[in-house]
């Protein structure tokens, strides 16, 4: 990773990703400031770009689920 910013990598998204499905004000925080949110995960600044542009075609297949499962359940929740 860049030695900007954070240092975990696809997998630490995959958690963060994961635990706003649990975590009601963590969720909350993405969805106002999703940036903040991730940089407080220690995210990369790399992956961090391509999250908020949308260009995850290239993380592994885990992450991309999980965030799917995420993005439905937050729906589902915040209805």
């Amino acid at each position: 990773m860049n030695g900007n910013g954070g240092k975990g990598g696809p997998q630490e998204l995959a958690e963060f990703f994961a635990s706003l499905a649990e975590n009601p004000a963590l969720y909350n925080d993405y969805l106002t400031n999703p940036l903040g949110a991730l940089r407080a995960a220690n995210i990369s600044e790399d992956l961090i770009s391509a999250v908020l542009a949308g260009d995850l075609h290239h993380l592994n297949k885990r992450f991309q689920e999980e965030f799917a499962q995420t993005i439905i359940l937050g729906t589902i929740v915040r209805g």
